[in-house]
């Protein structure tokens, strides 16, 4: 059978990318004046995976106690990527004050992790 058939192509498809100056508008636009309740966690997690330029999965699984707010940088575990040793992520205010804030609002929660 597989004689018979023609052997297809894979085709990769990449999600375009957004330029940097449309980024503000996105947030605003797509995130906030969506959704009815803008502060949702996922929406917060959007924002900071946006802010912080990290994989999805590195966001959904850190650990709050990972980040050195003196220092605004975040330490993700280097057996969480790709590289050897730690990485670690500069963090702007509003990057600063999303895990704050998720973690604050849910006090269900464990204080370390900031997944569901």
């Amino acid at each position: 059978m597989r004689e018979l058939l023609p052997r297809l192509k894979r085709v990769k498809l990449h999600h375009p990318a957004a330029h940097y100056p449309d980024m503000p508008s996105i947030v605003q636009k797509k995130l906030k004046d969506k959704h009815a309740a803008a502060d949702t966690d996922v929406n917060l997690a959007a924002e900071f995976v946006i802010l912080t330029a990290v994989r999805t999965s590195e966001a959904r699984f850190m650990r709050v106690g990972r980040i050195d707010y003196q220092a605004r940088l975040w330490a993700i575990p280097h057996e969480r990527v790709k590289t050897p040793r730690d990485h670690e992520v500069p963090l702007c205010g509003r990057a600063i004050i999303i895990p704050k804030a998720v973690v604050s609002k849910t006090p269900s929660r464990p204080t370390s992790c900031l997944r569901g």
